[in-house]
């Protein structure tokens, strides 16, 4: 990292000032400190209370305590949870260092070839970590290799800035080059890992199943799009009701407000009443909106931790095959409410600036990021629409024949590009009305149900997935029938047969179609 680049970040969060180092010395002289007792601000949804030096090697770690202290109160330029993932990778640099140089005590003889063969050490180890995770003991990532390359430059920047006797004798434009931190390549669209429409149906079919303790939390994060962190920070003062409707309001950090339905708002009432009546205020001064009230009576109305929130989603997508498009379960992060919010906005017909604007600190480049995503997702839409084939009616016979999307397209003037854009527009519960939503449908004043079938319209276009559906409600329909038949209903039967054929005829066309036989019937 640039050394202006790292000089910049002093005194960024500027809430420490008051802090009297003398008042937390017997705090900071220890090899485990411990958030709680240094007067300092911090997240208290996560549960990392304590920063140990234990680690580092002896002769090195007073240099690490002070290079933290001074980062962390004097000069305000790091939070808690930056101090303790900077001293994990220090653990790493200096162990290598103590082993390589046994004889020395400090990095004042630290050379170029050094290094070297540091980053070499890198490349050819795997990843750590202090307890288990996706990452440990996997191969190393390029940001991995970048980010522990950065962690000893700004070690050395900072030592040498304040003419620490330990500091490497050598400038650290001397020992670390720009070449040694591999190129980050930029993520691709389809890496960013979200809550998308298939995902969220599944979730939505079992909430139910989910502990009642976390369903206001995961709904109000697809409400709103807020970090996690966001949301567990809020207070019971949080709802707003102005001229232009309901709001919701997060005060981290920065003040942010959200528009909200009023399903949403009436939510948020019932939980800010529930909170109010189990913990008076003596238990809650803080007036969080979410407190534990289950589990361990010991933790019952504390804050709520992300990792707690984060592992029991991920429990209840492992109990319940939540999925993604690949049928890969699916992992919940911390930013996968706020991804799909984003992509979500953009589908609704928000601009990018308008995105920026509702998700507050998100950076104009992941604005464009949401918006690619959405024509990334009309693409696949709209290739999968075509790829295994599809049917339609017949208008002269109702005979049900195969189709191709742009001949139907075609024949009722249709744009191609305006339909690859508002596919969803045009979606039914049976198929696809091949037809611009402005243009009305004769049809529909002339019957109770949709008239698509009835009246064998050319516009009604179904795809293969649809199939699915019309497979259930064959299984409904012959139900149905069998219960009417032992009743003596035979009206009913006879309506509900013609449905049933009409049915069985589709099943059978795509049955037919030999690209979709081998992928779901083959």
């Amino acid at each position: 990292m640039k050394r202006n680049k790292i000089l910049a970040r002093d005194n960024q969060y500027g809430k420490n000032k008051e802090v009297l180092l003398p008042n937390y010395r017997d705090e900071l002289v220890k090899d485990k400190w411990d958030v709680r007792k240094l007067g300092i601000p911090y997240n208290k949804t996560r549960g990392d209370h304590f920063l140990s030096f234990e680690k580092i090697p002896f002769s090195f770690r007073d240099s690490v305590k002070k290079y933290v202290t001074t980062r962390l109160i004097e000069m305000d330029s790091i939070q808690w949870n930056t101090a303790r993932q900077d001293v994990h990778r220090l653990n790493v640099f200096l162990g290598f260092y103590a082993k390589l140089h046994p004889d020395q005590n400090d990095l004042r003889n630290m050379t170029r070839s050094d290094f070297i063969s540091y980053v070499d050490y890198l490349r050819n180890n795997p990843m750590g970590g202090s307890s288990p995770s996706q990452y440990r003991n996997q191969p190393p990532t390029n940001y991995y290799i970048w980010s522990m390359v950065a962690n000893v430059e700004n070690y050395i920047t900072y030592m040498q800035r304040f003419d620490w006797d330990e500091a490497p004798l050598k400038p650290s434009r001397s020992l670390i080059f720009q070449e040694d931190r591999p190129k980050l390549e930029k993520k691709k669209i389809t890496e960013y890992e979200y809550v998308d429409d298939h995902i969220w149906e599944q979730i939505t079919d079992k909430l139910p199943d989910l502990d009642s303790q976390y369903l206001p939390i995961v709904i109000l994060m697809e409400a709103t799009g807020f970090h996690l962190i966001d949301i567990l920070n809020l207070r019971l003062n949080c709802l707003q009701i102005r001229e232009d409707g309901y709001w919701i309001v997060s005060e981290r950090n920065k003040i942010k407000y959200i528009p909200i339905s009023e399903e949403i708002y009436n939510m948020v009432k019932a939980q800010q009443i529930f909170i109010r009546d189990r913990f008076p205020y003596e238990q809650n001064s803080e007036q969080y909106l979410f407190l534990k009230y289950k589990g361990k009576f010991k933790d019952r109305g504390k804050p709520y931790l992300q990792p707690s929130i984060l592992r029991q989603l991920n429990f209840f997508a492992e109990k319940h095959r939540i999925t993604d498009q690949k049928g890969k379960v699916f992992r919940f992060g911390s930013l996968t409410f706020r991804h799909r919010y984003g992509v979500k906005k953009i589908n609704d017909g928000a601009t990018i600036l308008d995105v920026q604007k509702l998700l507050s600190n998100v950076t104009p480049e992941m604005a464009v990021i949401y918006a690619k995503i959405h024509d990334h997702n009309l693409q696949v839409q709209w290739d999968y629409s075509n790829e295994l084939g599809a049917v339609r009616l017949d208008p002269l016979t109702g005979e049900v024949i195969q189709t191709q999307i742009y001949d139907q397209a075609y024949e009722n003037n249709v744009d191609i590009d305006w339909l690859k854009r508002n596919l969803g527009e045009t979606k039914l519960e049976q198929g696809y009305c091949i037809k611009s939503p402005r243009t009305h449908c004769q049809y529909l004043s002339q019957t109770l149900e949709q008239p698509c079938m009835v009246f064998k319209c050319s516009s009604f276009y179904i795809d293969s997935t649809f199939l699915p559906y019309y497979i259930e409600q064959i299984q409904t329909l012959q139900k149905q029938i069998e219960e009417g038949k032992q009743q003596g209903r035979s009206r009913y039967v006879e309506i509900l047969q013609g449905k049933l054929d009409k049915y069985i005829e589709i099943r059978e066309a795509f049955i037919k179609i030999p690209k979709l036989r081998e992928e779901h019937i083959g």
